[in-house]
């Protein structure tokens, strides 16, 4: 059994914009969640502030797996640009992790490309989904890309009719986490 050496890569600076500002500005200035930096994370913990200890945890470890995946995938993400929009939708979102690695991802592929992009977040726990808005919110504004949202808070399956009021005539993504 060897070691595989991977790429080394940095996290793309909309992302690390907005990881600062939901650590720094959000979850540090809330009082309910202090402390939340030094206790050892357990994912099956529901709260507040697990979730903050939980993002403040694994949000790099989960945004590095994407960029991994994306890197190695390359087909995943080959567009056909025709419309000059994409549709985005990411399932179980959390916080939006995910939908940050293939929107900076995406910034690499597609430099040059005026692009509109549509992005349905579908995401339960409304600990996240406040989160969620406030952090996407955010990439918005730090990256200046043309970016619509919508956030449903309800599960997949009862969601379908929904996505499919919000989804565009374009190339669509499909970000499943658990």
């Amino acid at each position: 059994m060897g070691i595989e050496n991977k790429e080394y890569y940095n996290i793309h600076s909309n992302t690390k914009k907005v990881y600062n500002y939901i650590i720094n500005d959000v979850f540090d200035k809330d009082k309910s969640v202090d402390g939340y930096k030094i206790i050892r994370p357990n994912p099956s913990n529901t709260g507040y502030s697990s979730f903050a200890n939980e993002t403040y945890a694994f949000f790099l470890t989960h945004y590095f797996k994407a960029i991994d995946v994306f890197k190695e995938n390359k087909e995943l993400l080959q567009l056909n640009m025709n419309t000059n929009v994409i549709n985005i939708i990411d399932i179980g979102a959390n916080i939006g992790t995910v939908t940050f690695a293939c929107l900076d991802h995406l910034i690499e592929i597609y430099k040059e490309v005026n692009i509109t992009i549509n992005i349905i977040f579908v995401e339960v726990d409304n600990n996240r989904v406040r989160i969620l808005d406030k952090a996407i919110k955010k990439y918005k504004q730090v990256s200046n890309l043309n970016i619509k949202h919508s956030i449903i808070e309800q599960k997949y399956e009862d969601s379908i009719k929904d996505i499919s009021k919000l989804i565009e005539l374009a190339d669509t993504i499909i970000l499943i986490s658990n």
